[in-house]
């Protein structure tokens, strides 16, 4: 019988951890600290399922929990992902974070245990700031370790090292934003085993609806898309598996100086898959720091 493994965990293992802190920098003696700027960088709104944007200030450290769940007919992937971000430089940051599949399940498989452990770099290579607006641009990289299981159905990691590079672009206003980014997976094999390069296009919309003293209280739509190629299963081609999925995902933020608390929910607005493979439903997130 030809072994079925399904990369649910894609979306998640390149997605969540990257996307929880950033924002313009916020001078401590500027007049003009409202909507969007009313709290330092760490504790801006910004997207809650796309990679990078995550540039905090020098000597920030941050620990951080997510909580996500992919679900459709006959699938389920529940994960949590603590992690701790460091700000080496103004510009420069890096984060470690070790995920766990609470639950995975695929028709009658079933699995569960640690993922793939990832460690990544983000570099601001240009930025511009004024009192009313900021522009930046960031390189994202990271290198995943397999911690997880290739063998597992369905698999909570790649079963090899993994290569992750792509770049981001935001911009912010006193009461709204917007950003654009782009990246790419790159998978190695592993005794002649191969999961699929994973491409992403995302891009998304911030609007800070109302502040409160130490309070900013935000409203986010992610437009996010994957695009998957075909598994190589000890040497063989697996057509059920890869695809290309476009999502759209509302989220709500509220933040203080301490904490930060995201809900999202996404659901896909196009789903192509290949051959013959269970279609996902929706995403919930949860985030907190």
């Amino acid at each position: 019988m030809k072994q079925k493994i399904n990369l649910i965990l894609a979306i998640f293992v390149i997605f969540q951890p990257h996307y929880l802190f950033c924002g313009a920098r916020v001078e401590e003696d500027s007049a003009d600290k409202i909507g969007n700027f009313s709290l330092p960088t760490s504790q801006q709104p910004r997207t809650l399922y796309a990679f990078g944007q995550n540039i905090v200030d020098k000597h920030d450290l941050l620990f951080f929990a997510v909580f996500g769940q992919m679900g459709g007919k006959h699938k389920n992937l529940t994960n949590i992902f603590p992690g701790l971000l460091y700000g080496i430089r103004n510009d420069l940051i890096v984060f470690v974070t070790l995920p766990f599949t609470l639950t995975a399940k695929d028709d009658c498989y079933h699995s569960r245990g640690v993922s793939d452990t990832i460690v990544e770099c983000e570099y601001a290579f240009f930025t511009k700031e004024t009192d009313t607006d900021a522009l930046q641009a960031t390189v994202v990289g990271n290198m995943s370790f397999p911690t997880g299981s290739a063998n597992k159905i369905p698999n909570t990691g790649f079963g090899s090292p993994s290569f992750f590079l792509g770049a981001t672009l935001n911009y912010s206003q006193r009461w709204w934003g917007t950003w654009i980014q782009a990246g790419t997976t790159l998978t190695t094999t592993h005794h002649h085993t191969k999961f699929g390069n994973q491409f992403f296009y995302q891009g998304g919309f911030e609007y800070c609806f109302a502040t409160r003293p130490g309070w900013i209280f935000a409203g986010l739509l992610d437009l996010f898309g994957t695009y998957e190629q075909k598994n190589r299963l000890h040497g063989i081609k697996d057509n059920d598996s890869g695809g290309n999925t476009f999502w759209i995902g509302p989220s709500i933020w509220a933040s203080c100086k301490k904490t930060i608390i995201q809900v999202g929910v996404a659901a896909p607005a196009a789903q192509h898959l290949f051959g013959t493979q269970n279609k996902s439903n929706y995403i919930v997130e949860i985030l907190l720091t």
